[in-house]
């Protein structure tokens, strides 16, 4: 199933999207800080992605909205109410794990619906088999696990957070177990389920691709600090350092020179404004997009190049610093050693702040 097919209408749906709130959360391990200060809103029925590399302290903002780990300094709400203090039993959240975590030894829908069956729900396996049609594993019930596909094996996890109706629901880098086409298809999925259900959703990732493809908002990590907050637009046109602009996608950062009305790379000049942006020596953000071969420009030499087939990946050495460009491929590709001129397109350039 894919996420432009049409999902059956169920009552796995909640109406009551919860609020999360982290006000001056940290968390210490021993000596170690591994999230400090962390101030972060997320609305209701949105979607908001931590984003960051491996130790960044994403995984632990998540295990502390979820209860897992105690919160060393702060508070966090869910839903209005303080919850910095209950267990993960007392907070109305789920949470889909990276591993799928379900139990062998229990069919798909026994799996589904064995969290009802614990809360002594009658009408757990009816739930169970509405969540499952939701995902679109309806008629899988009677499976083992095993007898699934990865892909297929995620969806049953997702069934299974999705049936407890939480105010909150959290995934744990939940795709990093799939390959590149299925992981695509899944993020899809589970955005548009997210976006049906209208239920507020936390969602952890190293992959930049997956954070803009699916968020509303995504929040970008770096040493236990949240370096930026925004919609995946703001991050990547205007991120907010450094860090952020070469984390989030492909980025150039290029030394140039700006007078409030022209930027310059080189020899080069292009009318250009940016209310607020230093003046004088500055760094500036160019996305691979924005650049292109021309007959004059830049000057630089290729040092490397990369078949990719749609694009050709190229390493340009400029006096403004080395450049990446990604144009379509051509009928020729031209060898490292080449010399070329790089024209720039003003909409895909960001000077950084001071």
């Amino acid at each position: 199933m894919t996420a432009t097919q049409s999902r059956p209408q169920t009552s796995v749906s909640n109406p009551q999207a919860a609020p999360v709130k982290l006000e001056g959360v940290t968390k210490r391990f021993g000596k170690t800080t591994a999230v400090q200060s962390a101030n972060l809103e997320v609305q209701p029925g949105t979607l908001v992605t931590l984003l960051g590399p491996s130790g960044c302290g994403k995984t632990t903002i998540l295990r502390m909205i979820a209860g897992l780990e105690t919160i060393t300094e702060g508070k966090l709400s869910i839903d209005h109410e303080d919850v910095t203090q209950l267990s993960a039993a007392q907070r109305d959240v789920t949470m889909v794990f990276q591993s799928y975590a379900l139990f062998p030894h229990l069919s798909v829908l026994e799996n589904v619906a064995y969290g009802l069956r614990v809360a002594r729900r009658p009408d757990a396996a009816e739930a169970a088999e509405e969540a499952l049609k939701l995902v679109g594993l309806g008629g899988y019930g009677s499976r083992a696990p095993s007898q699934l596909s990865g892909g297929q094996q995620q969806r049953v996890a997702l069934a299974r957070a999705l049936v407890m109706k939480p105010k909150v629901l959290l995934f744990d880098e939940p795709l990093s177990n799939l390959d590149a086409k299925l992981r695509r298809q899944m993020r899809n999925e589970i955005r548009a389920i997210q976006q049906q259900l209208g239920i507020t959703a936390v969602y952890v990732t190293h992959d930049q691709a997956e954070a803009l493809a699916i968020s509303d908002v995504v929040v970008v990590m770096s040493a236990g600090k949240i370096e930026q907050i925004g919609t995946p637009e703001d991050l990547y046109r205007r991120p907010a350092n450094a860090f952020v602009a070469d984390f989030v996608g492909e980025a150039n950062l290029l030394q140039g020179t700006y007078d409030g009305q022209k930027l310059g790379f080189g020899n080069v000049f292009l009318p250009y404004t940016q209310p607020g942006a230093p003046t004088g020596d500055v760094r500036v953000l160019v996305r691979p997009e924005s650049i292109s071969f021309s007959e004059r420009g830049l000057a630089g030499r290729i040092t490397s190049g990369a078949y990719l087939g749609a694009m050709t990946e190229y390493t340009i050495e400029t006096s403004a610093g080395d450049v990446l460009i990604a144009p379509p491929s051509e009928a020729t590709i031209l060898p490292n050693g080449s010399d070329i001129h790089l024209d720039f397109r003003s909409n895909g350039l960001y000077i950084l702040p001071a």
